[in-house]
């Protein structure tokens, strides 16, 4: 089960503010259409209320594209997966059997385990797996550069062609392959692209809410206790 416990853990919706001891209740849907963070109290769209003391706002994100590949055409969205979800990797895997080249975009924890995973399924199939980002190394966002070199050697190692300092400037169809554009001149030719570029945080509901949105990121902004006010922890 998604929810890690038995159904008869957790207590009826409705039964909730009568259980001595308080639980756990979950409400499926239903939407939060807006929160009155000086009120504690959030509405649903069926226009019920539910208040609170405390509140974690856990509201994802969805994936987000390169404006390369969002400016190719329907032959190209075809062949490319935006990677984030189970479904995608169980579909990727049905694809990597059937083609001979993926090439991944995105050099962080993702794109770099996917890419490691593929790798090792490679060396059996004869598939070509190609990595490419525009930072110098694996995870260069989050890691100090030692541990950087390291991971891209490691990637490499699993059968990887890693391409650092690589920024796509555009996707086409070349043939029956895609054909893939650098801004400094090279040339990537494929048969299937991974997007894994990180998430566009989902933030509709602290807009509503008054609370801040980190201009450069684009996710909640909170404090180091990820508080975005006292009683609200995102």
């Amino acid at each position: 089960s998604i929810y890690f416990q038995p159904p008869s853990f957790y207590v009826p919706v409705r039964d909730l503010p009568f259980v001595e001891n308080g639980g756990v209740a979950v409400l499926c849907g239903k939407k939060v259409v807006h929160m009155d963070v000086r009120g504690n109290v959030v509405k649903l769209s069926d226009g019920t209320q539910i208040s609170y003391d405390k509140c974690l706002i856990a509201t994802g994100g969805t994936p987000r594209n390169l404006p390369a590949l969002e400016r190719a055409g329907k032959d190209v969205q075809q062949r490319l997966t935006l990677f984030r979800k189970i479904e995608d990797f169980k579909s990727l895997e049905k694809i990597s059997r059937e083609v001979k080249s993926i090439t991944i975009i995105g050099g962080g924890f993702l794109g770099s385990e996917l890419a490691c995973a593929l790798g090792r399924r490679a060396r059996t199939r004869g598939l070509e797996v190609i990595q490419l980002f525009p930072e110098n190394g694996n995870m260069g966002k989050v890691l100090p550069e030692y541990l950087s070199n390291w991971t891209t050697e490691k990637v490499r190692r699993e059968g990887v062609n890693v391409m650092p300092n690589a920024v796509v400037k555009s996707v086409s169809v070349s043939g029956n392959r895609l054909m893939i554009k650098l801004k400094d001149g090279r040339k990537v030719e494929t048969d299937h692209i991974v997007a894994a570029v990180g998430l566009e945080p989902n933030v509709e509901l602290a807009k509503s809410a008054g609370l801040e949105v980190d201009s450069d990121f684009g996710g909640f902004r909170v404090n180091a206790e990820l508080q975005a006010r006292s009683n609200i922890w995102v």
